[in-house]
């Protein structure tokens, strides 16, 4: 239990976000080094872990940018913690209109 409330506490402070940023930061700049510098290629996990890596950075400041509207995780943190069976989760899936991925 002792580590799960430091876990927690460290989550809201601000500083362990962007010591994690700061570590992504520096892994994409050494995997550049590595690539351009050393003249080393890119085998396929590679390409999968840096393209990972950048789109959770991007998802990361979207959602950092967006957080004063009504996010899809809040809908669900409200669908799990208030439960009632008049609120359900929907049978379609629902993007955003500038990621239309269904069609």
């Amino acid at each position: 239990m002792i580590i799960l409330k430091y876990l927690k506490r460290c989550s809201l402070e601000c500083t362990a976000w962007l010591f994690l940023a700061l570590m992504k930061f520096i892994l994409e700049l050494v995997g550049l080094w590595l690539q351009y510098a050393m003249g080393l290629k890119l085998c396929v996990v590679c390409i999968y872990e840096r393209c990972a890596l950048l789109g959770g950075l991007a998802i990361w400041m979207y959602s950092t940018v967006n957080t004063h509207r009504g996010t899809e995780a809040q809908r669900h943190t409200m669908l799990m913690f208030y439960l009632s069976p008049f609120v359900i989760c929907g049978f379609y899936v629902r993007f955003p209109v500038w990621l239309p991925l269904v069609k």
